[in-house]
């Protein structure tokens, strides 16, 4: 357990160690940002309905920024080191070492996220006032709590996610384009981009039964206010029940994957 709690803490002074990275990494967001605000300004604008696809403008101009910024802060570093640690044979060393890859993995990752959440929280104060200010938004304190502790689940579960399809470099040479594909995908159907409203009410009930909806999508819905009570508990559950499916195939495939596993190098 004291391993685990250390790489709790080496997570956390990597995201203080490259604090600069992840502001440079939100700052990366702020011309596809710009192109939506024009983008939707411009379809409220010529439009008579002041509510599309169930948000006004103000609604959807918080949900594309608290998008960008949850997609930021759920999104996972390691796959590219997972994958050189499973090409390139360090993996074999974790096999002889009383440690459990997975578990370090996690530890390291929650201890960077949780950090950069803390960093983050000072501009989601200045976004939530500006868009009090300028197009009367509501936010409530038990709206940010229900928030954090929707993005806390939603980390966890796109660990699992990810540390899941990373298993494919047992099998193949090299499974780093699977996994640049596969974040390009998840990126669009976890509603990182565009509210997953805007897509037919056949694709919502798909992607609805996807762990990826409740990685971005569902956070981001609950500061734009867009669920009721019902609908946040719902929501809390489904993670909740993900996480544990994808604990669960993450083990079964990794076990399997490692007993396939030829160390070549390290």
């Amino acid at each position: 357990m004291m391993v685990y709690k250390q790489a709790f803490s080496l997570g956390m002074q990597k995201a203080m160690r490259y604090r600069a990275n992840f502001w440079m990494d939100l700052l990366s967001f702020v011309f596809p940002l710009c192109i939506q605000y024009f983008m939707w300004t411009g379809i409220y604008g010529s439009s008579r309905n002041q509510v599309i696809y169930g948000y006004t403008l103000g609604q959807m101009l918080v949900y594309a920024v608290y998008a960008a910024i949850t997609s930021r802060l759920v999104s996972v570093s390691f796959v590219g080191e997972v994958n050189n640690d499973i090409k390139q044979g360090g993996f074999a060393k974790y096999l002889v070492r009383p440690v459990n890859y997975l578990p370090y993995q996690g530890a390291c990752f929650l201890g960077e996220k949780i950090m950069n959440l803390i960093f983050a929280t000072l501009l989601m104060i200045g976004i939530s006032i500006f868009f009090i200010l300028h197009y009367g938004v509501q936010f409530t304190l038990a709206t940010f709590l229900f928030y954090y502790f929707s993005l806390i689940l939603a980390m966890i579960l796109n660990y699992f996610i990810y540390i899941c399809f990373c298993s494919a470099g047992f099998w193949m040479k090299d499974g780093s384009g699977a996994i640049f594909i596969m974040t390009l995908v998840g990126n669009i159907v976890s509603g990182g981009i565009f509210p997953i409203d805007i897509f037919s009410k056949n694709i919502q009930t798909v992607l609805r039964m996807l762990p990826f909806t409740y990685t971005t999508y569902f956070p981001v819905s609950i500061i734009d206010g867009n669920l009721d009570q019902s609908g946040i508990i719902r929501g809390f559950a489904l993670q909740a029940v993900w996480i544990v499916a994808m604990c669960v195939v993450t083990d079964v495939v990794w076990k399997k994957g490692v007993k396939s596993y030829t160390a070549v190098g390290g």
